[in-house]
């Protein structure tokens, strides 16, 4: 269900994104008269990204991202022509999508992402890009019952991820709007942390050796998808 809603969104993402960087025909349109009082370079300054070099964001956003998908993000950061600089934080206990998905998908779950994200403008929208992402999944009442015995614990996993990528940013008199293409993850640390509420394995059978594997596989399952990489971020706000 999660991955359908995946691929949907990416096509959807990506009309979007490409609508909203392209040049409205409107502007391309020459005025059939000249105003002599009208200086063109003065009401549009060659190179300038915006009327003013630095301000104040906030804004929020949404797209391919494991962490995003289930809970939009606060953006929060400051631009300084050339750079942006801006936090990033998403938590499903504060705003939250697609619920009924993540419900059918994870069960009982709580999804949380903390990201310092920095850009470099290389032209007049074309942006580098970086994080370091804290990326949070917490998963209770995981059951593991078979006649050998029956086991309920809950999953809490964690993953520090580095990303890379490209996009770009613009910005208008009041308000921004960008798009990360590409945000290529590189994992850094990560850990998984079992708190089980019973288990008779032990008792019936003296074994709880498949139940330690079955634990051992559904925290590497979970951890691979908070390693994964993301696309299509669009985010927009407010600056000032």
């Amino acid at each position: 269900m999660f991955r359908t809603v995946f691929l949907t969104l990416a096509g959807a993402l990506s009309l979007i994104s490409l609508w909203a960087i392209s040049p409205s025909p409107l502007s391309a349109q020459v005025l059939p008269w000249e105003d002599p009082y009208l200086d063109p370079e003065a009401a549009q300054p060659v190179g300038r990204r915006a009327d003013k070099d630095f301000g104040f964001l906030i804004g929020t956003g949404y797209g391919l991202h494991p962490m995003y998908l289930p809970a939009p993000p606060l953006v929060v950061g400051w631009y300084q022509d050339p750079f942006v600089i801006n936090v990033e934080r998403s938590d499903t206990e504060q705003a939250q999508v697609l619920t009924k998905e993540r419900l059918e998908s994870f069960g009982t779950s709580r999804f949380q992402n903390t990201a310092l994200v920095g850009r470099y403008f290389l032209g007049q929208s074309l942006v580098v890009m970086a994080t370091l992402e804290e990326r949070k999944l917490d998963l209770w009442n995981r059951t593991f019952n078979r006649q050998q015995g029956e086991a309920s614990f809950d999953q809490h996993l964690k993953a520090t991820v580095a990303t890379g990528g490209v996009g770009f940013m613009s910005f208008s008199n009041y308000s921004f709007f960008g798009v990360d293409v590409l945000r290529y993850a590189v994992p850094l640390s990560e850990s998984a942390e079992v708190v089980e509420h019973y288990e008779t394995w032990t008792l019936i059978s003296g074994d709880r050796s498949l139940l330690d594997e079955n634990i051992e596989g559904r925290n590497e399952t979970w951890l691979d998808l908070l390693k994964v990489p993301s696309g299509f971020v669009i985010y927009w706000g407010l600056w000032f």
